[in-house]
């Protein structure tokens, strides 16, 4: 990754990378603030953990002498501030903490939610912009892995860019936390220089992420748009970037069928459910559709990684019926996610 982000690490690697970033935004410490700012983490799964980061972002003055002391899920982790990077930005200093935190994340008995406290012990008050949580999974299809911390200083009409790892890569995420000082701001996104997204940053604290399935991409950039009027604004601070590029999508679930109108108005079903990850899939069910209608149902319960699960069943059909949808449902963590397979009437007859 080019430009004066700080890269924590850039691999290949048969993973898959998770950032979750939780904008903040919040004054800590002073007169009129509370102390503490907190970030609660869903993370569906944490067996096969390999890289976990937490990374913290503080706008404050300069001059100023700051205290912080952070916990996660009880444990602290931080007894002093001490910045991994800093920038100046206007009149501000912008300053990240970077932690290791895979054995917390790891440990035996942890919740699917992660709660991270930060907490200002100091006499001045600063900005918490954001907190955010990296990690990397074992097992998946082979992936190119960035992931830089630090600041970067975006000011009117300029661009940063990134450059990919050499694939070929036929999907690449980028992800990203952006600090608006003074909103609003437009950030265009770019690939190989052709604009593919625009964000209006109308809070200053705002997540990024973008996701493209096109071949041979060999740059990313953010460029911020012209201040209206000449009125100059206070340079928009990116931070806490990924860049994830692989050759094909993992697939987590599959669903194969065979399904033949069997007379009457009635469909025999014959289906196939597996887990090709390397970890369990919580209430996997199926539902069966026909006419915008739900017309099947079956609760297959808990998935364990590799494991499949086989049903057969004779669903009766509306007569205005042409096709027949099968969505298959599970829970990954805290996350729910589906798939679904379209069959038309005489299909495998």
């Amino acid at each position: 990754m080019d430009g004066e982000l700080p890269t924590i690490f850039n691999v290949t690697t048969n993973g898959k990378a998770k950032h979750y970033i939780l904008p903040i935004g919040k004054a800590v410490g002073g007169l009129f603030n509370g102390v503490k700012a907190v970030a609660n983490f869903d993370i569906p799964w944490r067996e096969n953990l390999e890289k976990s980061f937490l990374d913290i972002g503080i706008l404050h003055s300069p001059s100023d002498a700051i205290r912080l002391k952070v916990w996660m899920d009880g444990i602290s982790i931080s007894k002093e501030f001490k910045p991994n990077y800093s920038i100046k930005v206007s009149e501000k200093q912008f300053s990240t903490i970077l932690l290791d935190v895979l054995p917390i994340v790891k440990r035996e008995n942890a919740r699917p939610r992660s709660r991270v406290v930060i907490i200002n012990t100091g006499p001045s008050p600063f900005v918490i912009t954001h907190a955010s949580l990296f990690t990397i999974l074992k097992g998946g299809s082979e992936k190119s892995i960035t992931y830089a911390t630090g600041g970067i200083g975006i000011s009117s009409n300029e661009m940063k860019e990134f450059r990919i790892q050499e694939g070929p890569w036929n999907k690449v995420t980028f992800s990203a936390m952006l600090y608006a000082q003074d909103p609003p701001h437009t950030i265009e996104m770019l690939a190989d220089g052709k604009v593919v997204k625009v964000i209006d940053l109308l809070k200053k604290a705002e997540d990024l992420e973008f996701a493209t399935s096109t071949q041979d991409i060999k740059r990313l950039g953010l460029r911020r748009a012209k201040d209206i009027m000449g009125r100059k604004k206070a340079p928009t601070i990116l931070t806490s970037v990924s860049v994830t590029s692989s050759k094909e999508e993992d697939r987590e679930m599959e669903i194969e069928a065979r399904v033949k109108n069997s007379g009457n108005e009635e469909l025999y079903i014959q289906y196939t459910v597996r887990n090709l990850s390397n970890r369990a899939m919580r209430k996997v069910s199926i539902v069966g559709f026909a006419s915008g209608s739900a017309v099947y149902r079956e609760h297959i319960g808990d998935l364990p990684e590799g494991k499949e699960a086989m049903r057969e069943a004779v669903v009766k059909l509306p007569k205005e019926a042409r096709t027949f949808v099968l969505r298959l449902i599970w829970n990954d963590g805290a996350e729910v996610k589906f798939l679904e397979k379209r069959y038309k009437e005489r299909e495998n007859q």
